[in-house]
């Protein structure tokens, strides 16, 4: 025998009755648990509206979460959008979101989490030493977490909107990542990754990030020279209106539009080459093959 610490609510169980039209008690079973759902969706759309109201008059993520039992990151986790969620792992332009960024963009979010505040370029700064070839860049300047935070208590004001939400910094995250992925696009990229994000936060006059780095003496144009080997460079147009980049193949040298380039860290092989070590790998392996025993 099943037992149940509270009877359900009658208008429940009326609600079960009228739709299932059987007493099959099978049938009584599933559309229970069709109801059941539908409850569940509702009360957690009634919650969400409510935190939605505290959130618009002005209330903290702290004050929220009290009243909910759980803590303000858990709150904001829960009901606030997520750093990067609305388009990952594609935009509209077909820029992915490479996965050592994503990552980067979620502790991102929690460094803004953390000071219960909109993601800003400050809290992109903070996730992008978390892994990927910007943190080594980072690492090699001499910039690290504390050296951030440090910074951002010196130069940022706590600040709150008009809806209600603290802005600690520039709260510029999600913009910045949208122009990253443009940044990519613009030179025929398929994703983005932490050095777009990286130079483009570092070189924006005017965002936190750029404010925290000449704090720090870090000059942007040091961290564009670090990230020049794994950007490409921007494409170019030719006749017809088609847009190409200007690589060179390292191996014959060639610079054909029309033949399509593997890219690497400041170097580019073209597909011809690649077909002809593969040729050559391929024959080396059959005449080791043939000198082994069988």
């Amino acid at each position: 025998m099943v037992e149940n610490s509270a009877p359900p609510p009658p208008a429940l169980l009326e609600a079960v009755r009228e739709r299932a039209a059987s007493q099959d008690p099978l049938v009584l079973l599933a559309t229970a648990v069709t109801v059941a759902a539908e409850t569940n969706d509702a009360a957690d759309a009634l919650v969400e509206h409510f935190v939605a109201a505290a959130r618009a008059v002005g209330l903290s993520w702290t004050a929220i979460g009290d009243r909910l039992g759980v803590s303000k990151q858990a709150a904001r986790q829960r009901y606030a959008e997520r750093l990067g969620q609305t388009d990952i792992p594609v935009d509209a332009q077909g820029v992915a979101i490479a996965p050592r960024l994503a990552a980067c963009l979620q502790a991102a979010q929690e460094a803004a989490d953390a000071d219960d505040s909109v993601p800003g370029t400050n809290h992109l700064l903070l996730g992008l030493l978390h892994t990927g070839y910007a943190a080594a860049v980072l690492d090699r300047l001499g910039v690290t977490r504390d050296s951030i935070r440090a910074a951002a208590v010196r130069l940022f004001e706590p600040a709150t909107t008009a809806d209600g939400a603290r802005v600690v910094g520039d709260g510029e995250a999600e913009s910045a990542v949208a122009s990253a992925r443009r940044f990519s696009a613009g030179r025929g990229q398929s994703r983005v990754d932490t050095q777009q994000l990286l130079l483009v936060v570092a070189t924006d006059p005017g965002s936190a990030a750029r404010r925290i780095l000449n704090d720090l003496g870090v000059d942007p144009d040091r961290i564009k020279k670090e990230l020049a080997d794994m950007i490409p460079p921007p494409m170019r147009a030719r006749g017809g209106g088609k847009r190409v980049r200007g690589r060179v193949c390292a191996f014959c040298g060639c610079t054909n539009p029309d033949r399509p380039m593997v890219a690497g860290p400041s170097v580019w092989i073209c597909s011809t080459c690649v077909h002809l070590s593969a040729e050559i790998l391929n024959t080396g392996d059959r005449a080791l093959r043939s000198t082994q025993p069988a």
